[in-house]
């Protein structure tokens, strides 16, 4: 079954959060990707989103980009 998460049991996490998946054949530039942690900081209107990078060998340039956003 589920089980439904109630907002006390989620106090002191963010509610968003951004998870990025690249290769490590082709990295992000750390400034690109501040800028780009920026970019959704001000987007969602806030800086408490917990942002995670996961690195996988892709064949393939692009980051793939995941936001969860957690309505309470």
């Amino acid at each position: 079954g589920t089980e439904r998460i109630s907002p006390e049991m989620l106090n002191g996490y963010p509610p968003e959060y951004a998870l990025i998946r690249t290769s490590p054949k082709f990295p992000i530039d750390k400034l690109e990707l501040e800028l780009f942690k920026n970019n959704i900081y001000q987007l969602m209107g806030h800086n408490n989103i917990l942002v995670g990078n996961i690195e996988k060998d892709y064949p393939h340039a692009e980051a793939i980009v995941m936001l969860l956003l957690i309505k309470l």
